[in-house]
C-alpha cells in the first residue's frame, strides 16, 4: 500500500449508458461498469484480508472467479502518471513526465510535438540497376545515410497541395514502372514478403491473390509506354508494388541488413503516393501502402523510424476513418469481396496501431466503443484462425492500453478482472497455435514439464510460419499482462523489498516475473530454431530489454530473494541473445540495449557477493498465502540449474564478456526519465526497447538503487 497518498477528489463514474464495442462473433466484449467514488477523508479498506492458517491453495488468476476478489475504491499501486502530484518530500515524486500543453497536474511544460522531418529534397526516380545482388550477404550495412530516408517527400507533397503537369506526371509514372526491374525479381521479393510477414502473422493488409492481380496490371502498363492511361489509383497501385518489393528485400535473410535498394524503393513509394494525391483521393490501395510503410519504418534502421512509423500510422488511421472503414458497411451494391477487403484493412491498421501504441506507451487512435467493423469472413476458415485469435487479443490489448494510460487507475479488482479475461483468452487458443516454451515457463498453469508438453504441440523447424505464429500470439498475450501488472510489481518491490509476497499485490509481482521469464524463453527458443530469420522480426526483440530489466531489479534490490537466481539466469540469457545478434538486427536501438543490460548484470553480481547477516526470508514469521508460496516455489525450480553464485555452471557466455568489459560496454549516458519538451527524440536503448516506458514505471529512488545515482 502506498503511504502518504494525498486525498483525492471524487472520481466521476463513467456514463452507464455509454456504448461498448460488441461483435456478435467474438466472446470478448466489454461492458461499462460504474466505479464507486473515492470519498475524501474516508479510510479505505484493505484489498485482501490477512490469510488464515487454513487457507487453501489459491488458483492462478487466469482461472479464479472474479467474484472471489473483494471490490473497493482503491486506486491501485504506484503509477507514474497518477502519483506525479505526490508531495515533493515523497521519494517517488522525482520523476518528471511529459505533460499536455498548458498548465496541468504534471506541470507547466508544453506537450512535445514531432520535430521537423529531414530537409532532404525529394528523391528522384531512376531506372532499375541491373546488377545482381551479392551472393554472400554482408551482416552490417553502411549506416552513414540513415537520416536520408525520412518522410520528407511524403510530407512535402501533402503540404504543397499541388500536382505536377500532366506531361511530367506521366513521365514520372513511366520512371516508377521502369524502376521495378524484372518481373522475376519482383515475384521473388513478393514471396519473401509473404513468407516473412504474412505467413508469420505480422502483417495482413492484402491477400496474395490481390497482389498478384496488381502486379499483372502494373507490368501490363509498362508495355503500353507512351500510350499509357492512368489515374490516381494507378500511382497507388505502383506504390503498393514498390512497397511490397521494399519489405521483401528488408525482411529477406539472404539480403544485406538494411538493404539500400529497399530504402530506394521506399522513397519511390512516397513520390508515387504524392503523385496520386492520396491525401485527397484515398483508396484501399493507398491505405494498404501506408500500412506497409509503417511496418517498413519500424523494422528498418531509418533515423527516427519508429517515431515516423507511429505518426504515419496515425495518418493512415485518420484516412481509414474518413473512408468509413471503422463502420461495418451493409450495402447491397458492395460485393462480398470488397466488404471483406475493407474489414481486413481496418483490422490490420487498427491492430498495428494498438501494438505500436503499447510499445511507445501512448494512446491509440480509436477507442473500443467507436467502431463496429466485423471480422472478415476468411478469419473463420481453418486457415484464418490465427488472424481471428490475433484480433480477439487486440481487443483485450486495447483495453489494457486504456488502463495502462489512465491518469487515475481503476481499483485493483478491476485490473484483476481484465487479467483473468486475458487468461481465458489463452485457454481458448487452439491446440495447434499453442507455444510449448511459454507453457513450460508458465508454472502457475502447468505444474510439471510433462503437463506443459501434453498441452502444447512441439515446435517444428519445417514450418517456420506456424512456429512464428505460435510464439507471436503468446508473446502479445504476455506483453498485455506484463504492461497491465508492471506498476503493481514495482509497488510490491518498493513497499516490501524483503518479501514482496507480503504486499497485497503479491500475485501481480509473481505474474510479472513469470511473464518476463516466458518472454525471454520464447525468444531464446525461436532464435535457436531460426537464427537468421528471427533477427528480422522486430516485435520479438523489442520486449527483451523491459523483461530483462524487471528481472534484474530483483537481485539488485533484494539479493536474498529466492527468485534472484532465476532472475540472474534469464538476465544472462537475454544478454547472450543480444550479443549473438549484434551484427544481424537492423535496429540500432536494440544494439544499444546491450550496454545497459551488462551494467545491470554487473550490479547484480556485486550485490550477490555482499554478505548478509541474516536472510529476511528466514527470519520473517508472517504467514504467506499458500497459493502464492507454492507458485513461487515452482518458479524457483526453473532456476535450479543455476549455480549458488547466480552464474550458469557452464563456462563462457555472458560471463566471459563480463570479464572483458571495456569502455564500449558502459551505459551511453543517463537514463531518459522524461521526454524533451520541444522535440521528439529516440533514446539509446530506444523506443523499440521501451526504455522510456519501463523506467517511468519505477520511482527515482528505486532507479538510483538499480542503475546507480550517476546514471539517473
Amino acid at each position: 500500500m502506498i503511504r502518504n497518498t494525498p486525498t483525492l477528489p471524487p472520481i466521476i463514474p463513467p456514463d452507464a449508458h455509454s456504448s461498448r464495442y460488441h461483435d456478435h462473433r467474438s466472446p470478448y466484449a466489454f461492458s461499462t461498469q460504474s466505479t464507486p467514488p473515492i470519498l475524501p477523508g474516508r479510510p479505505q479498506p484493505p484489498l485482501f484480508s490477512p490469510p488464515s492458517a487454513s487457507s487453501s491453495t489459491r488458483a492462478p488468476p487466469s482461472t479464479q472467479s472474479s467474484a472471489s476478489r473483494p471490490r473497493d475504491s482503491l486506486t491501485g499501486p504506484y503509477h507514474p502518471q497518477y502519483h506525479a502530484e505526490l508531495p515533493r518530500s515523497h521519494p517517488r515524486d522525482s520523476i518528471q513526465l511529459a505533460p499536455p500543453s498548458g498548465p496541468s497536474r504534471f506541470g507547466s511544460s508544453p506537450l512535445p510535438w514531432p520535430s521537423t522531418v529531414s530537409d532532404a529534397g525529394p528523391v528522384s526516380l531512376t531506372k532499375k540497376d541491373k546488377t545482381q545482388p551479392e551472393s554472400i550477404p554482408k551482416p552490417v550495412s553502411d549506416r552513414s545515410d540513415r537520416s536520408d530516408f525520412s518522410l520528407s517527400t511524403l510530407t512535402a507533397g501533402i503540404l504543397s497541395g499541388g500536382s505536377p503537369a500532366p506531361s511530367s506526371r506521366k513521365q514520372q509514372l513511366i520512371d516508377a514502372l521502369d524502376a521495378l526491374g524484372d518481373r522475376d525479381e519482383v515475384d521473388v521479393f513478393a514471396d519473401s514478403y509473404f513468407e516473412s510477414l504474412v505467413a508469420t502473422g505480422t502483417s495482413t493488409p492484402l491477400l496474395r491473390s490481390e497482389l498478384a492481380t496488381a502486379i499483372d496490371e502494373v507490368f501490363d502498363l509498362r508495355i503500353m509506354s507512351d500510350a499509357i492511361r492512368y489515374d490516381d489509383t494507378t500511382f497507388h497501385k505502383v506504390a503498393l508494388i514498390h512497397m511490397v518489393f521494399a519489405l521483401g528485400r528488408l525482411m529477406s535473410a539472404e539480403q544485406r541488413v538494411n538493404d539500400a535498394k529497399s530504402r530506394q524503393s521506399f522513397s519511390i513509394v512516397q513520390q508515387c503516393l504524392v503523385l496520386g494525391n492520396f491525401f485527397t483521393c484515398t483508396s484501399i490501395l493507398s491505405l494498404q501502402t501506408l500500412s506497409l510503410m509503417t511496418t517498413f519504418l519500424g523494422y528498418s534502421d531509418i533515423s527516427g523510424g519508429n517515431e515516423q512509423s507511429h505518426q504515419l500510422r496515425g495518418m493512415a488511421l485518420r484516412l481509414m476513418v474518413a473512408m468509413g472503414l471503422h463502420r461495418d458497411a451493409h450495402n447491397e451494391q458492395m460485393s462480398a469481396a470488397d466488404l471483406n477487403q475493407r474489414r481486413r484493412v481496418f483490422w490490420d491498421i487498427y491492430s498495428c496501431d494498438v501494438f505500436s501504441s503499447r510499445a511507445l506507451s501512448r494512446p491509440n487512435g480509436i477507442s473500443l466503443n467507436q467502431f463496429d467493423s466485423r471480422f472478415p469472413e476468411e478469419f473463420f476458415s481453418p486457415e484464418g484462425i490465427y488472424d481471428l485469435k490475433r484480433c480477439e487479443l487486440v481487443l483485450l490489448a486495447g483495453k489494457v492500453l486504456e488502463e495502462h494510460l489512465r491518469i487515475r487507475p481503476e481499483p485493483y479488482p478491476t485490473i484483476v478482472d481484465l487479467w483473468q479475461r486475458i487468461g481465458l483468452f489463452e485457454e481458448s487458443i487452439p491446440y495447434e497455435l499453442r507455444c510449448r516454451p511459454a507453457a513450460q515457463a508458465q508454472v502457475s498453469r502447468h505444474t510439471t514439464p510433462d503437463a506443459a508438453a501434453s498441452y502444447t504441440p512441439a515446435t517444428s523447424r519445417k514450418d517456420m510460419g506456424l512456429a512464428f505464429k505460435q510464439h507471436s500470439l503468446m508473446l502479445n498475450s504476455c506483453l498485455a499482462i506484463f504492461t497491465l501488472l508492471r506498476p503493481y510489481f514495482v509497488d510490491a518491490l518498493y513497499t516490501h523489498p524483503h518479501e514482496p509476497l507480503h504486499s497485497e499485490y503479491g500475485d501481480a509481482y509473481l505474474a510479472v516475473v513469470e511473464r518476463c521469464v516466458m518472454l525471454i524463453a520464447m525468444l531464446d527458443h525461436l532464435h535457436s530454431l531460426f537464427p537468421r530469420s528471427s533477427t528480422r522480426q522486430l516485435h520479438f526483440w523489442s520486449c527483451i530489454f523491459p523483461a530483462a530489466m524487471c528481472l534484474a531489479t530483483i537481485p539488485i534490490l533484494s539479493p536474498e530473494n529466492p527468485l534472484a537466481s532465476l532472475a540472474i539466469h534469464h538476465l544472462d540469457t537475454a544478454i547472450k541473445l543480444l550479443q549473438q545478434v549484434q551484427d544481424l538486427v537492423p535496429q540500432q536501438s536494440l544494439r544499444d540495449s546491450l550496454p545497459w543490460l551488462l551494467h545491470l548484470q554487473s550490479r547484480a553480481e556485486v550485490r550477490a557477493k555482499k554478505p548478509s547477516k541474516s536472510s529476511p526470508y528466514e527470519s520473517s514469521h508472517q504467514t504467506l498465502d499458500s497459493g502464492l508460496e507454492d507458485w513461487r516455489r515452482r518458479l524457483v525450480q526453473l532456476g535450479r540449474h543455476v549455480s549458488p553464485s547466480g552464474r550458469p555452471d557452464s563456462a563462457g557466455g555472458p560471463q566471459a564478456a563480463l570479464s572483458q568489459r571495456d569502455e564500449k560496454s558502459k551505459p551511453p549516458g543517463r537514463l531518459p526519465l522524461h521526454e524533451p519538451h520541444n522535440q521528439i527524440q529516440s533514446y539509446g536503448p530506444g523506443r523499440n526497447g521501451q526504455i522510456l516506458d519501463v523506467v517511468r514505471t519505477f520511482p527515482a529512488e528505486m532507479l538510483e538503487q538499480i542503475f546507480g545515482a550517476e546514471y539517473v
